[in-house]
């Protein structure tokens, strides 16, 4: 998708150059075709919290993803960021001024209007917040100090097509409580952004999830099992 990466790169670099003290941005290609990848990276070399890196082979969405807790670094906010979920111009900017280390995830959401904050207790397993949007990877930055102890989770899991949400539930499991900071998504996200072809097939995804309730309280695995075959299982047949 050269598109989405064009688009989300010239509305992140402005962001990025003001903020540079702040953040850092890996771009990680993972072995694509034709010179486009090549073509972003000269033209973005010169900041010097852009790094752009290549896969040495197409290793897959899951471990793709996975990357992203190989990459982070302690004291950090970890954004893994599509090339499909476009960022608004201030996005970074709201982001600083909200963030705190006292918050184990930032969460953004269309079910709040302003900044909040949310406990979630392991004990009540697959509910608010946990259940909000998480599966998506650009909704969710992750305190890499709170999931450090989580994040061979993401490999274990690999095969759910949610290695990163197994980290999340794994860190509150290991926590037994998860703060979370919760930002409304249309001020952070612009989901205006035409799509470009999607090589990923979402239904084959849903399958690999029912491997995350061994990491939820038995009462609400089973219950998530429950309402994952009333959804899913014909696709799953």
């Amino acid at each position: 998708r050269p598109n989405g990466l064009t688009r989300q790169l010239k509305v992140l670099a402005p962001q990025l150059e003001k903020y540079k003290n702040h953040t850092r941005l890996i771009v990680c290609d993972n072995n694509s075709d034709g010179s486009h990848y090549e073509t972003l990276q000269k033209k973005y070399q010169a900041f010097g919290n852009i790094n752009f890196v290549s896969n040495f082979g197409n290793i897959g969405g899951n471990a793709n993803i996975s990357l992203g807790f190989v990459y982070a670094k302690p004291n950090e906010f970890l954004w893994i960021l599509s090339d499909n979920d476009l960022v608004r111009q201030d996005a970074l900017k709201i982001i600083l001024e909200q963030s705190t280390m006292k918050a184990d995830f930032i969460l953004m959401n269309n079910e709040v209007d302003k900044p909040s904050f949310k406990k979630h207790y392991w004990s009540d397993g697959w509910k608010k917040p946990i259940n909000w949007r998480m599966g998506l990877i650009s909704t969710t930055l992750f305190n890499t100090n709170s999931i450090k102890n989580s994040v061979k989770e993401a490999f274990f899991y690999h095969n759910s097509s949610f290695p990163h949400l197994a980290v999340a539930i794994a860190s509150a499991k290991v926590r037994n409580i998860s703060n979370f900071l919760l930002l409304p998504i249309g001020k952070i996200i612009d989901h205006e952004m035409p799509q470009e072809k999607n090589f990923t097939d979402y239904k084959i995804g849903q399958v690999g999830m029912p491997q995350l309730v061994t990491l939820l309280p038995e009462e609400y695995a089973k219950e998530f099992c429950r309402d994952w075959i009333k959804q899913h299982a014909k696709e799953f047949y």
